[in-house]
């Protein structure tokens, strides 16, 4: 029988598995659970360059989404060109912090992901097709950076005499 129990520290997350006599428990630092978007959306336009900033948005898309003014078809162009972008971006994050976690941690960065997909879409639905893809961007882009983060975390964590060349 296989069942999973979680119990919350300050900081981590702990999640144990106990089947068939095997034991395994897991730290995962909980500031990066289920945490999106984890950088807050702006409440104004006057705030749109410091998340574009925040996010990693290329200034190249945020004047042209400024360009584009409200007209939804030069968003979409605007977006479509951003998306590329961001998901390589989001893909090399993910592929490199998936490449440090073996083993339990590395099917939970994956089901976490499958997650975020999924909140990705729920939060981004809109009957605006414009509206959508400047939110996928977007919340692309904050997943890009919170990936990006959590593999500064591990390396900032993880003791010098594991990077040398020896």
């Amino acid at each position: 029988m296989r069942t999973m129990t979680r119990c919350t520290t300050t900081l981590f997350f702990w999640s144990c598995i106990f089947w068939s006599g095997i034991t395994g428990c897991v730290a995962t630092d909980t500031r990066f659970v289920d945490n999106w978007p984890s950088i807050p959306l702006p409440s104004n336009r006057d705030n749109t360059a410091a998340y574009a900033q925040a996010v990693g948005l290329r200034r190249s898309y945020v004047a042209c989404l400024m360009a584009a003014d409200d007209v939804p078809k030069a968003r979409i162009d605007c977006a479509s060109q951003e998306a590329r972008y961001q998901r390589m971006r989001k893909q090399q994050a993910l592929t490199r912090l998936l490449s440090s976690h073996v083993g339990i941690e590395g099917k939970q960065i994956r089901a976490e992901e499958r997650r975020w997909i999924t909140f990705r879409d729920d939060f981004c639905a809109s009957d605006d097709d414009a509206e959508t893809d400047v939110c996928l961007v977007e919340q692309t882009a904050d997943r890009a950076t919170q990936l990006e983060g959590r593999i500064e975390l591990a390396h900032v964590d993880t003791p010098a005499h594991e990077f040398s060349a020896n």
